[in-house]
């Protein structure tokens, strides 16, 4: 089993543990014009801001995504 130190997939996916799953985004602008798909995560921390996970992908499955995985303000 691989550790946070050895492992940058493992150590940013860490950042969703103990959060909850409370939506799916869409970035229609995405990458060279194709919609990105995000996870909305918020962690019961009354101050904390959610999280969205972006899952990084192309059409192609040229191997395993990658979530992408950011704070932010949806208020704004």
């Amino acid at each position: 089993m691989s550790s946070t130190k050895t492992d940058p997939y493992l150590a940013e996916y860490k950042k969703l543990v103990g959060k909850m799953c409370v939506d799916v985004i869409c970035d229609g602008e995405g990458i060279e014009g194709q919609p990105v798909y995000g996870l909305v995560f918020k962690s019961g921390v009354k101050d904390r801001k959610p999280s969205v996970a972006w899952v990084y992908q192309d059409e192609e499955g040229n191997g395993p995504g990658f979530l992408n995985i950011q704070e932010v303000n949806l208020d704004a």
